[in-house]
């Protein structure tokens, strides 16, 4: 949060995009979170829950193949280190994939891993804080 000059809290630019980019994932509003994905790239590793998942985290969870490759689209088009979002971590430790890794969906899977491009290895090798690997959340699935 950001104070003004009398003490008063306003809100910043980027908690404003946060609420709408949560509000917009969590009712389904996929044209609205790609919207807010192209014009503001920032957004794209913005933590939104209290399980610090981000905006690709909740679209795995909902099952949208679709929206999920668009998503990967923006991101890696936006950012010139590469597909590095996809790795981000929520509060478990779980990347996006250990998401669809734990819904037994294989699509998804695949879709994140494709759009991984040369991180794919390293992002199934990924462990959340119980040290489990996609790979194991799936066989549980």
């Amino acid at each position: 949060m950001a104070f003004n000059l009398d003490g008063i809290i306003i809100e910043t630019e980027m908690e404003a995009i946060k609420k709408d980019l949560l509000r917009k994932s969590t009712k389904g509003d996929w044209k609205g979170v790609i919207d807010i994905y192209k014009k503001h790239p920032e957004a794209h590793a913005a933590k939104l829950t209290i399980n610090e998942d981000t905006a690709l985290h909740i679209v795995v969870s909902s099952d949208r193949e679709e929206i999920v490759k668009q998503l990967m689209n923006l991101i890696s088009t936006h950012h010139a280190e590469g597909q590095a979002i996809p790795e981000f971590k929520n509060k478990r430790g779980n990347t996006p994939l250990h998401v669809a890794a734990s819904m037994g969906s294989v699509t998804l899977c695949k879709s994140l891993v494709n759009a991984t491009g040369q991180l794919g290895l390293s992002f199934m090798e990924a462990r959340n804080c119980k040290k489990e690997t996609p790979l194991f959340l799936a066989a549980l699935s």
